[in-house]
């Protein structure tokens, strides 16, 4: 967090994790719900997508929207922006993989 006279403080999360690579969709991957009524077709589909071959950014994009799209069945496009109010959201907010996330959003405050 870094304030000077005249500039907004500024501060800094990296996500997933620091030293761990990958974006936003491989954080709330993390997140979603182990018990998922599905979680038993997700591996062997994924690996049919030879998702090895992408960035672990862009594979996780794929896997994300994949499984929003089966578990979001009245609006299997929505974005994340929209997800979290939609009936069959699989992303878990009191997932322990969001645990830093959550921490990190409680302590930070604008003066």
């Amino acid at each position: 967090n870094h304030e000077s006279p005249g500039n907004p403080g500024v501060t800094v999360l990296m996500i997933p994790r620091p030293n761990l690579p990958g974006n936003l969709d491989s954080l709330l991957l993390e997140a979603i719900d182990p018990a998922h009524p599905l979680a038993h077709c997700f591996s062997p589909y994924f690996a049919c997508c030879d998702l090895d071959a992408l960035s672990v950014g862009k594979a996780a994009k794929i896997r994300l929207a994949t499984i929003v799209a089966a578990s979001v069945k009245k609006n299997p496009s929505c974005s994340l922006v929209f997800v979290w109010s939609q009936d069959g959201n699989p992303i878990r907010l009191d997932s322990p993989a969001l645990d830093d996330l959550v921490e990190f959003l409680r302590t930070y405050s604008i003066p």
